[in-house]
């Protein structure tokens, strides 16, 4: 596989962090997670020095939300597909407005995961 398309999981629950990665790397490999985090501060400095080019964000987390970590990203210039993973259905409009790429209700289905991270990878391509 040439130039797999890089991806950070940003999730305050583990399980959930430990299991969208495990249907990344089982449906998707051409996509690889260069690194996880549970909190938007510290994911904020990994997207900095990492440059992930799809970004998979919990929207409600303890110390920040998700929405707070795309405006600090938008603020910065750094491009990457945010594709929100909420257990919150109701927060699509905000991933919206947002500019987010995509949003994913959990659990996570990995047929939507697979259609969302190809549409992701194809503009991040262009």
């Amino acid at each position: 596989m040439e130039n797999p398309v890089t991806a950070i999981i940003v999730d305050d629950e583990q399980d959930a962090c430990d299991g969208l990665e495990k249907l990344i790397r089982h449906y998707i490999p051409e996509v690889r997670v260069i690194a996880k985090s549970g909190k938007a501060r510290e994911a904020l400095d990994v997207i900095i020095e990492q440059k992930p080019e799809i970004i998979f964000l919990d929207i409600r987390m303890p110390d920040h939300e998700g929405f707070w970590l795309s405006e600090k990203l938008k603020y910065l210039d750094i491009s990457a597909c945010i594709i929100f993973v909420t257990a919150y259905d109701q927060y699509a409009i905000q991933a919206i407005r947002h500019a987010a790429f995509d949003l994913l209700t959990k659990p996570v289905d990995p047929d939507k995961l697979k259609v969302s991270a190809s549409g992701a990878r194809r503009l991040m391509s262009v």
